[in-house]
C-alpha cells in the first residue's frame, strides 16, 4: 500500500509557499490547481503510484530519475524529480502545476520550477550521475525530464522562479542561488518576465553554437541530442499514465481501473488486464450505477500489438439489456477507443465490456466514464 506522506493542511498559507511574491489567494490557488490537475489528467493508478515510489521515466546505468510527490520540501513545489544513484538520491526539482492566470500566462496550466537542490554531502555521487548521463549535470537532466513531462501533457511553457524570490533566499545564500536558478534559466533560454519569472518556451530553438569555438561545437551538439533522448524517454515513460485531454463540455465522471473490473479470458499484470490469445470477455463489470443523461465510455488501452476486431459494448441489468455496442477495427497509434451512449433515465448494474479476439494484442489499464455538462 502507498504510504501518504504529512502535509499540513494549511501549507498554502505559509509566506514562502512556491515564491516569495504570491499573495495568500494565489498561494491557495496554485496549491488546489495542481492536485485539480493531477486528477484530470493522471488515471488514478498513477495517482497511487506518486505517493509511493513514483513513476520511473529513465534510467542510465545506476542512476535513475523518478516523478513522485515531493516528501522532502512541499513548500517548494508539490511534485519533485528525483535522480537517484544507486538508490540514494542526489539531485532534486522540485515544481507545481499551477493555474497560468495567476502568472499572466495564456495557458491555462504550467509547470512552476521552484526548486533545484543536490543532496547533502553528494558530491560524489552527483559527479558520477553526471558522468553516466554524458557529462550532463544532474540539474540539466532533470530539466530534460520535466520538458518530457511538459510534452506528454502538451504545455508549451515552463515556468522558474528566480533567486530572490525562492524561500530560502537571504542575503548570505543570494551569491549560491543565483548561481543555481537564474544562471541556469539564462543558460538554457528561458526569458525573464516583467513579473519576475522565467519563460521557457519549448518551441522556441535557442542555437548557442555560433557563438562559441568550433572545438566545443561538436561536444554540444552530441549534449543536446542526449537531452532530446532523455526528454523522450520521459514522455513515452508517462505515455500510460496520462488521460486523454477532453472536449469541451465534457467532465470524467469515473474512472474504473483494471482491478474494478473482471476478466475471463486475459492476464492480469500490474495495473492492467492483457489479451492471451483466447477469444472472448477481456473485462466486463463492474455493475455500477448512473443518472440518465449522455456518456462516452473510453477504454484505455496500450501495448497495442494487433487489434483482431475486437467489441466494446455497455449493458444494463447484468447483460439483459444492451445500450451501446461498437466493433473496432483498426486503431491509431495511442488512441482510446470510445463508445457514446444514452441513458433515458437513472441505471443500475451497468457493465462496460470488451470482447477480444483470438488474434488481438493488447492490454486494457481500465475504463474511463465521460458525462456531457448540463
Amino acid at each position: 500500500m502507498a504510504s501518504f506522506p504529512h502535509r499540513p493542511i494549511a501549507i498554502f498559507l505559509q509566506p514562502n509557499y512556491l515564491a516569495r511574491s504570491l499573495s495568500a489567494s494565489e498561494r491557495l490557488a496554485c496549491h488546489f490547481h495542481n492536485y485539480a490537475y493531477l486528477c484530470d489528467r493522471l488515471t488514478p493508478s498513477a495517482l497511487l503510484a506518486l505517493y509511493g515510489d513514483g513513476v520511473e521515466l529513465f534510467s542510465r546505468d545506476e542512476a535513475a530519475c523518478r516523478l513522485a510527490v515531493n516528501r522532502k520540501a512541499p513548500n517548494q513545489g508539490e511534485l519533485s524529480l528525483n535522480l537517484s544513484v544507486g538508490g540514494e538520491e542526489v539531485y532534486a526539482l522540485g515544481f507545481s502545476f499551477v493555474p497560468g492566470a495567476v502568472f499572466r500566462a495564456d495557458e491555462p496550466t504550467l509547470p512552476l520550477i521552484s526548486r533545484m537542490q543536490g543532496a547533502a554531502r553528494s558530491f560524489e555521487d552527483i559527479r558520477a550521475a553526471t558522468k553516466m548521463f554524458g557529462d550532463i549535470a544532474p540539474q540539466a537532466v532533470l530539466f530534460a525530464a520535466l520538458l518530457g513531462v511538459a510534452e506528454r501533457l502538451a504545455i508549451r511553457h515552463i515556468l522558474g522562479a528566480p533567486a530572490h524570490l525562492q524561500p530560502s533566499y537571504s542575503e548570505r545564500n543570494a551569491e549560491a542561488l543565483t548561481r543555481n536558478y537564474d544562471a541556469f534559466f539564462a543558460a538554457v533560454g528561458a526569458a525573464r518576465e516583467s513579473g519576475g519569472f522565467y519563460v521557457y518556451d519549448r518551441a522556441r530553438f535557442a542555437d548557442i553554437l555560433d557563438h562559441m569555438p568550433a572545438k566545443h561545437r561538436a561536444r554540444t551538439k552530441a549534449k543536446r541530442r542526449l537531452k532530446t533522448a532523455l526528454a523522450a524517454e520521459a514522455a513515452a515513460a508517462l505515455a500510460a499514465h496520462v488521460l486523454p485531454g477532453l472536449a469541451p463540455g465534457w467532465r470524467r465522471a469515473a474512472h474504473f481501473m483494471a482491478e474494478h473490473v473482471s476478466t475471463r479470458v486475459g492476464e492480469r499484470r500490474a495495473g492492467v488486464i492483457a489479451t492471451s490469445g483466447k477469444a472472448g470477455f477481456l473485462l466486463f463489470g463492474p455493475y455500477a450505477y448512473l443518472e440518465a443523461g449522455d456518456y462516452e465510455a473510453a477504454f484505455l488501452l496500450e501495448d497495442v500489438t494487433r487489434c483482431g476486431d475486437f467489441v466494446i459494448d455497455v449493458m444494463a441489468q447484468r447483460g439483459g439489456t444492451p445500450i451501446a455496442q461498437r466493433t473496432v477495427a483498426a486503431l491509431a497509434p495511442g488512441e482510446a477507443p470510445v463508445l457514446a451512449f444514452h441513458l433515458a433515465q437513472a441505471t443500475d448494474d451497468l457493465e462496460f465490456r470488451l470482447f477480444a479476439s483470438a488474434e488481438s494484442a493488447f492490454a486494457v489499464r481500465g475504463v474511463e466514464l465521460r458525462a456531457r455538462q448540463t
